[in-house]
């Protein structure tokens, strides 16, 4: 008998596969051929290890989050940036799973974690691998879980991000292999549409204008952008003339005070908000209210692809504190790690 258990919760993008002798929770683009390929890629394993695990994770190549069941182990992991969340619990027969921390916590009634809650209070985040619940985890990015008994497992990363390692070479070559890995990314984005409608929020900003102009580059026609707000606003007045200027179907919608605070007060935005509730991230609502105005008025519909470019703060360091002039001061280079953290602490946590 298996010592996981899976609870799907409200999210309807987990699908369930029964191959062979591997029970697999997928949640990804192509379910069936990638639940297929991990499963042969399994039969062809004689000891399951960690090295083995990481690299049928790193040959996925797309965005997931999967459960793999099997009689005597199972593994659950998440892909790089976490796009399909895993949360676990250990219980006493074993450990439960799912892809929302309130399922379990529903079950399980665990004690509120008071030192996550202060965080989440302030910054809108819980830290590390914790929730709002004392005994309820997250999987974090590029990591997977590998349970072997009912009191043993071990967690691993599969895939990490370090950006601080230099490559020694010109600047001319360096912009060369940023070209090539966006047209890489952007060539994957339009195999993955498959001739489905790509929909971009569409903003005066440089990373969503990237993704329009990028698509409209590789010839890729079939593409809508919207733009929100207060009527008349300077970012959805640029982004109506970069989408004429691509060719692009480009539509508005108004947010003022009286649309958005019944919309706040609707049953519908109160499921979607019980639905996101993850434990470890506040919901991002801030396009919530214009999707459902596309969706009514059949701008988009459930198959289209929806591409924005807010990560790209990511890339560029914009998430993290601005510099200081007191990062230079001959006295601080002792304590520059003390000086860096109350900035960033000043900025996420004040």
């Amino acid at each position: 008998m298996s010592i996981v258990k899976f609870l799907s919760g409200k999210s309807h993008q987990w699908i369930n596969y029964n191959i062979n002798d591997y029970i697999i929770w997928i949640a990804a683009d192509n379910n069936k051929l990638i639940a297929e390929n991990i499963a042969k890629e399994l039969e062809n394993i004689k000891i399951i290890n960690e090295k083995n695990i990481s690299k049928i994770l790193n040959n996925i190549g797309d965005h997931f989050g999967v459960i793999v069941i099997y009689k005597d182990w199972s593994f659950a992991a998440v892909d790089a940036c976490r796009s399909n969340p895993i949360y676990w619990h250990h219980a006493k027969n074993g450990y439960l799973l799912s892809s929302q921390a309130q399922t379990i916590a529903n079950l399980v009634k665990p004690a509120l974690d008071i030192n996550q809650r202060l965080a989440f209070q302030m910054s809108g985040y819980t830290i590390g691998d914790g929730t709002l619940w004392s005994s309820i985890k997250n999987i974090n990015c590029g990591e997977f879980i590998f349970f072997c008994n009912k009191g043993d497992f071990y967690k691993s990363k599969y895939f990490t991000y370090c950006p601080w390692i230099k490559k020694e070479t010109t600047y001319l070559n360096l912009k060369n292999m940023l070209k090539l890995e966006i047209n890489k990314i952007l060539e994957n984005l339009v195999k993955k549409a498959n001739g489905r409608t790509i929909i971009i929020p569409l903003s005066a900003g440089l990373d969503s204008r990237l993704i329009a102009s990028g698509l409209k580059k590789i010839g890729y026609n079939n593409v809508k952008c919207f733009s929100y707000g207060l009527r008349n606003n300077f970012e959805s007045k640029a982004s109506k003339k970069i989408a004429e200027k691509l060719g692009f179907q480009w539509k508005f919608i108004e947010i003022n005070y009286t649309k958005i605070r019944k919309y706040f007060q609707s049953n519908q935005y109160k499921a979607f908000f019980e639905n996101c509730n993850d434990g470890c991230a506040k919901p991002g609502i801030q396009d919530a209210y214009a999707i459902k105005k596309l969706i009514d008025e059949e701008f988009i519909s459930h198959q289209d692809l929806i591409v924005n470019g807010n990560s790209g703060d990511f890339i560029s360091g914009g998430h993290l504190p601005v510099i200081s002039k007191e990062w230079y001061v001959q006295n601080n280079k002792h304590n520059i790690i003390d000086v860096i953290f109350d900035e960033h602490y000043k900025k996420h946590y004040s």
